[in-house]
C-alpha cells in the first residue's frame, strides 16, 4: 500500500492502538491502520474521514534545530500517564517547535495543549525519581526540560547548556528510581538525579540517540556514526564507530537471560 503524504526522514512511525489495532503516522501525522488494507491498495483511515485529514493535527507539524522532533509517543499502558477517567485509551504526545499536544485518537479529541516556548526536540514519558506519584512526560527544546504530570502540571523544570537532541529515562546507579539522561548540540551527556547532575561527559559529536540498556547502562548514537555504551559511573563500556549515522536505538535481550 502507498501513503498520501510525503514521508520523510525519521517520520515514519509504527505502533499499537488500544493493542488491538496496529498504525502508521507519518507525513502530516494522518493515522493510518494497517489490518484490513481495502482493495483500493490503501490502509484505512482511523476515522470515516480520508486518510490525508484524519486526525488533523498539521499545526503540530515541526523539526527540531538537529535530526527530527519525535512526533510520536504512547503512554504506557502499565501505568498511566493520564487519570482513571482516561486509563483504558491510548493517546499521542506531539512535539513541536513551540508546543506540546496530548491527543486522544480514539475519542478524536485533544487531551491538553501547552505553549513550550523553548520547543519540543525530544520527548520521553515514565516514571523520573520521585518527582510525582506516576509517569511524567518530558520535554526537551532549546536549553530546558519541562515535565508535565498526568493532568497537565508542569511539575518539573531545569536547564542544559545547548539545545536537546534526546533524552532517556535509565535507573543509572540501581536505586530502583530512574535518572534522566540528556545528549545535546554541544557533544555534552548530562545524567540528571531530579534536580541535581549525576555526571557528565563529553562526546565527540551531537549526540542524536539514547536508549536504555537496563539497570545502569544506557547506549548512545551520534551524528558521526559512533555508537556505544556508558555505564552508572560514567565509564564508556563500548564504543565503535561505522562510516553511516545512525537512524535509531533499540535494547533487546536477544540471547533470552534476562539482560538487555
Amino acid at each position: 500500500f502507498e501513503l498520501l503524504s510525503t514521508v520523510n526522514n525519521d517520520d515514519l512511525q509504527f505502533f499499537h492502538l488500544n493493542q488491538t489495532i496496529s498504525c502508521i503516522a507519518a507525513g502530516k501525522i494522518s493515522l493510518q491502520n494497517t489490518i484490513g488494507i481495502p482493495n483500493s491498495g490503501r490502509p484505512d483511515s482511523l476515522s470515516s474521514r480520508s486518510s490525508e485529514s484524519a486526525n488533523n493535527l498539521e499545526r503540530s507539524k515541526s523539526r527540531g534545530t538537529r535530526g527530527s522532533v519525535p512526533l510520536l509517543r504512547k503512554r504506557s499502558t502499565k501505568d498511566p500517564l493520564f487519570g482513571a477517567e482516561n486509563n483504558s485509551c491510548e493517546v499521542l504526545v506531539i512535539g513541536t517547535k513551540t508546543s506540546i499536544h496530548v491527543y486522544d485518537i480514539v475519542q478524536n479529541c485533544d487531551l491538553f495543549y501547552k505553549e513550550i516556548p523553548d520547543g519540543a526536540n525530544a520527548v520521553v514519558i515514565g516514571r523520573y525519581g520521585d518527582i510525582c506519584d506516576g509517569n511524567i512526560m518530558l520535554v526537551g527544546g532549546n536549553c530546558a526540560i519541562h515535565g508535565f504530570d498526568r493532568a497537565g502540571k508542569d511539575v518539573y523544570w531545569t536547564v542544559t547548556g545547548d539545545n536537546i537532541t534526546a533524552m532517556a529515562l535509565v535507573d543509572i546507579d540501581s536505586d530502583g528510581l530512574n535518572e534522566l539522561v540528556v545528549g545535546s548540540e554541544d557533544y555534552e551527556i548530562h545524567v540528571f538525579k531530579n534536580d541535581a547532575i549525576l555526571f557528565e561527559t563529553t562526546e565527540s559529536d551531537c549526540i542524536i540517540h539514547l536508549v536504555a540498556l537496563g539497570p545502569g547502562l544506557f547506549g548512545y548514537g551520534l551524528a558521526n556514526g559512533t555508537v556505544g555504551v556508558y555505564q552508572a559511573n560514567g565509564e564508556r563500556v563500548w564504543r565503535i564507530k561505522s562510516k553511516n549515522t545512525p537512524t535509531c536505538l533499540f535494547g533487546l535481550d536477544v540471547n533470552l537471560d534476562g539482560q538487555i
